[in-house]
């Protein structure tokens, strides 16, 4: 997995927080149409104007979800997708943090994919 955006390190141990405008990206090649789950675990602290975080999550060019992150602790997301053969990015990106706003936190501790 890479992260796309500032090329700062945002990585907390086992943890990724992304800022604004940044995404974390994963490429992955894929031999058949198929089902898979996306397991996601993400913590969320509010901004300073109560705005939970809101994760983006795309699959190729496609967005399949927009999720509020709305606890301090980690919390399990799944999410089911299709796929088609050959490759696919996952994007997963901090879709309401603005410079010079107050910015919500977002804290992602796990990114599997899973089959069906």
């Amino acid at each position: 997995m890479q992260m796309s955006g500032p090329s700062t390190d945002y990585s907390q141990g086992e943890a990724v927080v992304l800022p604004e405008r940044a995404s974390l990206l994963a490429r992955l090649k894929f031999r058949s149409f198929s089902r898979w789950g996306l397991v996601i675990d993400a913590a969320g602290v509010q901004a300073s104007d109560g705005q939970w975080p809101r994760l983006g999550v795309m699959i190729g060019d496609t967005a399949i979800a927009t999720l509020t992150i709305n606890r301090g602790g980690s919390t399990r997301y799944w999410l089911n997708f299709l796929t088609e053969p050959g490759l696919a990015d996952i994007r997963l990106t901090l879709v309401n943090g603005r410079p010079g706003m107050p910015r919500p936190t977002l804290t992602i501790t796990r990114l599997e994919i899973v089959p069906l």
